[in-house]
């Protein structure tokens, strides 16, 4: 069994405990902590938690009162990271913000760990370690593509390129009465990241690639109970699959890491809605479901298979006029450990 690893960090200066677990790359230090920071637990004189909001580069973007989920600090940032939009309530008392890095509020500095950056001139102000190895300019932040590349630490660039695509409602059920009604859907993700690597006197590149394929099909709404006078109490049952795969190939020291993914999940709905246009449709939902996953890493010589499930329970809310529809959904989720069920 491999449990998940939270690391807790009492800061005294703010009277605040940070809760940090996995960062962008799924480990605890892979991205350097970015996107890692899970809570920030306030202490004075009564406790309050907040839960941390990101974009996709792993900048923090606000912070949540799990009592009454409002909005307690709300963060915009320009290309190069200068603050925009500070706002909330205690968005000043919150150091983690842009790369999920310490901000200084004096001197307007973030620190990497190796480097300050300095968001007002979109520049380091310490040299770069690897002098002109890492270009000719020492003191250029991600060459200045602050919107498409990361830097984890100060000391490289690593740039992300997405790329997804959803295929729609691919999949048709055609009932009795000659209604079509769709019930499925498809998607592809993909992701390729590169990351500039200190390894010795040079600087070469790592890579990582990542492919997900998943679909889900949805039965059509079946209403058991129409016989006994409740026409509008359905049930409906869903599957959804995914495969994923991903390859790392690391250049100091040269070696390679992959694996995949397949993961299946079930569920049933019950609910109750009606002929007219605009009546909410009411329902509860519940289901699982498991993963299985290989790993192998060349550089250990090793490979493992790892297993792990997970469930959900749902009640939603869905209003709608022809094509417009909302939905409100209230959602519990648990998660199984990851078990290693087989190491090669």
């Amino acid at each position: 069994m491999r449990p998940s690893l939270l690391i807790t960090m009492y800061v005294r200066r703010w009277n605040k405990l940070c809760v940090w677990g996995s960062d962008l790359s799924g480990s605890m230090q892979g991205a350097g902590g970015i996107g890692g920071l899970l809570k920030v637990t306030q202490h004075g004189s009564q406790v309050t938690h907040y839960f941390v909001a990101y974009d996709g580069n792993g900048n923090v973007m606000g912070l949540v009162n799990t009592a009454d989920g409002s909005l307690s600090a709300r963060y915009e940032y320009g290309p190069f990271g200068e603050p925009i939009r500070i706002s909330g309530a205690i968005s000043i008392l919150n150091p983690v913000r842009f790369s999920s890095k310490y901000t200084d509020d004096q001197s307007g500095l973030v620190y990497y760990g190796y480097r300050y950056y300095n968001p007002s001139t979109g520049r380091w102000i310490n040299r770069d370690p690897i002098m002109e190895d890492g270009g000719v300019s020492l003191y250029q932040f991600l060459q200045n593509n602050g919107l498409d590349s990361i830097d984890f630490f100060g000391l490289t660039k690593c740039q992300q390129d997405r790329f997804e695509i959803e295929l729609g409602k691919v999949f048709r059920w055609l009932p009795l009465g000659g209604q079509k009604e769709e019930v499925g859907s498809a998607w592809v993700k993909a992701e390729r990241t590169r990351c500039d690597e200190c390894c010795g006197q040079d600087l070469k590149e790592k890579r990582h690639w990542a492919v997900v394929l998943g679909a889900a099909v949805v039965g059509p709404k079946v209403r058991p109970f129409a016989g006994i006078g409740l026409p509008f109490v359905y049930l409906r049952f869903g599957v959804s699959g995914s495969g994923s795969a991903f390859l790392a190939l690391d250049p100091c020291p040269q070696s390679w890491s992959g694996g995949g993914c397949i993961s299946v999940t079930i569920w049933v709905r019950v609910g109750f809605d009606a002929a007219l246009p605009a009546w909410p449709d009411i329902y509860g939902e519940g289901g699982g479901g498991c993963k299985v996953c290989l790993k192998v890493d060349r550089l250990n010589d090793h490979a493992i298979v790892t297993f792990a499930c997970s469930a959900y329970s749902r009640i939603g809310v869905r209003v709608g006029v022809g094509r417009v529809r909302y939905t409100h959904a209230w959602q519990t989720h648990t998660n199984t450990d990851e078990y290693e069920i087989l190491t090669i």
